[in-house]
């Protein structure tokens, strides 16, 4: 156990578990690994007020290995072994990196639909992806409430696709932000409501591959930044909205680096009334920060969560390495809500007999990959799998500070 994170009994250490090895070889990144500067806190972290908890992962992949697997074993065999911990939240979010549109070709052309298989036709691989839309259903009953759509593959199936992509998250009960159907001039951002809060998503893609948004239906992070900032403004300024989180698809693949593109967009959308920023898209974890906005407000930024899922062509350890982060919100008096703290686990993308996702801490060994993850956000922050979620551990809690409640 970490001094000041005494949660839950003190467990086996991570160093005395089985080792599992993986059939895959593991090629390697050139990364430059920012190393964390210490525990990352919050000045409120100990104020009143009713708190709500977001886990959030990284990107959804829809890679030929993944989509196979699905099919065949369910979507749960990639997933199932983390969905306890996505559920302890209040409420999840993660980056669906593919369309998720039935009867739609690789060529645009309309076509019968195969069902849940991979016929590399209607439902293909990178690097232009189609998922079978049960994955949105899978998705809501592993906990999950909101996806990015906003990303370099929304346009993966032209504007039809995107249209039949929204159509299959609202059917399973998904929110979503980031792109709108071709009839459709926004909303751009989605609303979920937790423990008396409302709190709007916005997301927003730097490309979408060169092919052309002819009917406006993605929100351009880098063409349209005015917009952006413009609907995350808007949104904070009113009474009703707790909390504003932007969740930008940006960066250079495969660097640990945020560019200063980044840098300078995650600080005009907090300046703007933002309340966090939780980014995507490099495919590996970039570092975490708190940020001062000009009204004196502290805010939270993580410029890529890395892969949730994923099978790239090149298998790396840093693009099998990632986290399952938990952003902790708490609404003052005012009904604004401000960050209070953050934690996150060690995720790890694995093969043994299958692809899936687990939590290294859950499981004993990939220290290589655990490594990876502490390094850049430091041993204090991390949630170890037998502690309850508590996003501030060094508060003791009392009656003036609401506790977090089930979904």
């Amino acid at each position: 156990m970490v001094a000041g994170c005494s949660d839950g009994p003190e467990h086996q250490a991570e160093t005395d578990r089985e080792e599992f090895v993986d059939e895959e070889a593991i090629g390697t990144d050139r990364l430059s690994s920012p190393l964390a500067a210490g525990p990352l806190r919050f000045a409120r972290a100990c104020s009143p007020g009713e708190r709500v908890t977001i886990a959030s992962v990284g990107d959804i992949m829809g890679h030929e290995a993944i989509q196979k697997q699905a099919y065949a074993r369910g979507w749960s065999s990639l997933w199932g072994n983390v969905t306890k911990f996505l559920d302890d939240a209040n409420l999840t979010t993660g980056n669906l990196e593919a369309p998720t549109a039935y009867g739609i070709a690789v060529d645009g052309s309309l076509a019968p639909d195969p069902g849940r298989v991979f016929d590399n036709w209607v439902y293909t691989g990178s690097p232009v992806a189609n998922m079978h839309r049960s994955v949105a259903t899978a998705l809501r009953n592993a906990s999950f409430d909101y996806v990015s759509t906003g990303n370099n593959h929304a346009l993966d199936r032209g504007r039809l696709g995107i249209d039949r992509t929204l159509d299959a998250l609202d059917a399973a009960g998904l929110k979503h932000s980031g792109t709108v159907r071709s009839w459709e001039t926004g909303p751009w951002s989605a609303r979920v409501h937790r423990n008396g809060s409302d709190i709007h998503f916005v997301s927003c893609a730097f490309s979408t591959n060169g092919i052309a948004d002819s009917s406006d239906q993605v929100l351009h992070c880098l063409l349209e930044t005015d917009r952006l900032v413009s609907t995350v403004s808007s949104l904070a300024r009113r009474s009703d909205v707790a909390a504003v989180i932007v969740t930008p698809h940006w960066g250079n693949e495969y660097s640990d680096t945020p560019n200063e593109w980044q840098r300078r967009l995650a600080r005009q959308v907090l300046d703007a009334g933002a309340t966090a920023v939780l980014g995507h898209h490099p495919h590996v974890l970039q570092p975490w920060e708190k940020y001062l906005t000009k009204d004196g407000r502290e805010t939270f930024i993580i410029y890529s969560l890395g892969n949730f899922i994923s099978r790239h062509p090149t298998l790396t350890l840093a693009r099998r390495s990632s986290i399952l982060l938990y952003l902790g919100l708490t609404r003052g008096s005012n009904g604004k809500a401000f960050v209070n703290g953050v934690r996150y686990m060690p995720l790890y993308t694995r093969y043994t007999d299958r692809w899936n996702v687990v939590a290294i801490d859950d499981v004993g060994g990939y220290r290589s990959s655990r490594d990876l993850s502490t390094s850049m956000y430091g041993e204090w922050n991390v949630r170890y799998p037998w502690q309850p979620v508590r996003t501030t551990p060094e508060c003791k809690q009392s009656s003036g500070i609401a506790e977090d409640s089930a979904r």
